[in-house]
């Protein structure tokens, strides 16, 4: 049985267990949404709840890849296989692939006059890489191609972050027409890993109408990677805040932007870095030289450039991948809701632009609501997300969305391989 199969079968048990229980016009999310995590007509009125989330059951997964998976990666015998040659002719200059995945260990918040406190315990993993067309073409084709030219490997970089957050939240109502929130998280790095090609460079030049050798060659290298390299309980240590702040227009239209992990970590890490400059035309050498200490001697000079320097349990803050989102909400007080939003992503060296158009409609006779969402960005351009949340017995929540359904039903039209995520979680309202 397939992947795609099981979790089809997995995404109708969920939606068909859903039409049980008993729905209201607040609910509550964890979740990667593209709107805002507070509703003002409910949290800022005079009211008590407390949601507890099941502890080890939130999820929050996602993937962005360009190019598209399936340009390079096919399946055969139940193995997988990655076609570097496809890959290669799938871009034209750079490669990027995400991946992004929290897991919500535990949550709870509780509402008390006009005052929402929150705590919670989370884990995120991060990563991030980029190779470029021409480290490809130069693994598959070889130099020859680009006789003459130099090849540069300068837009070449990973970089993965694996870490634990405790965290406090206080949302409160400021006015009649604005709601500020913020949460304080208290980060924990269990690991960090990167490297980075920079001014990187090959040229390889033919010398045939010359009384040169017949070719000659220059690499000019500099690159750097590291790893954390303390895993006590002590090191690693950051701090991030969530802030969140939303203004009434009118009782219909409301205004909201948010930002999200922004912070750092103190990593301490064993860094390790080669630059270095190295022009070769071949052996010269007299007849009565050794042959044998010279190609030593080339040897030692290349291994003394291009040694890797080591500097171990070095201190370096590194910022997190935060992200923005600013956007407008429409309530019709009609069952339905219009959000339109706006999500800049900080990534290593670029930010990730994603704009989106979402419509949450309750569905009272049958109990439920729904969001089914539209965004687009430099990954995907037709990736849709529809979210389903349910309450049943006035006391449980159930959560969860998929992005890019198309493209999960469709790969070759719409590119699963672009984009895609999973999010689900338990919640408990007493």
């Amino acid at each position: 049985m397939t992947l795609k199969r099981l979790f089809l079968y997995f995404f109708v048990f969920v939606f068909t267990q859903s039409f049980y229980g008993q729905i209201d016009y607040k609910f509550h999310h964890n979740t990667d949404l593209p709107i805002p995590n507070y509703s003002f007509n409910n949290d800022s009125s005079y009211h008590s709840f407390q949601i507890l989330q099941m502890p080890f059951l939130g999820l929050d997964f996602q993937t962005y890849s360009n190019p598209s998976l399936h340009n390079f990666l096919t399946e055969s015998n139940n193995q997988y296989v990655i076609n570097l040659n496809d890959y290669k002719e799938s871009f034209h200059t750079t490669a990027n692939h995400l991946l992004d995945i929290k897991n919500m260990f535990f949550y709870f918040s509780q509402k008390k006059d006009y005052t929402i406190k929150s705590y919670g315990f989370m884990h995120r993993l991060f990563g991030e890489f980029s190779l470029s067309n021409e480290l490809i073409a130069l693994i598959v084709d070889g130099n020859y191609p680009h006789l003459n030219q130099t090849i540069n490997l300068n837009h070449n970089y990973a970089r993965l972050y694996n870490y634990f957050a405790l965290f406090y939240g206080q949302a409160n109502r400021i006015n009649d027409q604005s709601l500020f929130a913020f949460k304080l998280k208290f980060l924990k790095g269990f690991l960090s890993f990167g490297f980075d090609t920079r001014d990187f460079n090959i040229l390889v030049s033919d010398n045939f109408e010359t009384e040169e050798n017949p070719f000659s060659s220059t690499l000019n290298t500099d690159l750097s990677y590291f790893m954390n390299s303390d895993y006590s309980i002590l090191s690693n240590l950051g701090l991030a805040v969530d802030l969140e702040f939303q203004h009434q227009l009118s009782d219909k239209l409301n205004l909201y932007t948010q930002i999200s992990d922004l912070g750092f970590i103190s990593w301490r890490e064993d860094q390790y870095t080669s630059q270095g400059s190295f022009n070769f035309d071949g052996i010269h050498y007299a007849l009565d030289e050794d042959i044998v200490t010279e190609f030593n001697n080339i040897y030692d000079t290349i291994v003394d450039i291009f040694n890797m320097r080591e500097n171990n349990n070095v201190k370096s803050i590194n910022l997190l991948p935060f992200e923005i989102d600013c956007g407008v909400n429409f309530d019709s007080h009609l069952s339905a809701e219009f959000f339109i939003n706006y999500n800049l992503k900080k990534l290593y060296n670029s930010f990730l632009h994603t704009g989106s158009i979402s419509y949450l409609y309750y569905f009272n006779t049958i109990e439920l609501s729904i969001i089914s969402n539209y965004s687009f960005n430099q990954f995907n351009y037709t990736n849709f997300t529809f979210f389903l949340h349910k309450k049943w017995n006035n006391m449980f929540h159930t959560n969860m969305y998929v992005k890019n359904i198309l493209g999960f039903f469709n790969n070759y039209d719409f590119g699963v391989g672009q984009g895609g995520g999973v999010g689900c979680e338990l919640l408990l309202s007493f």
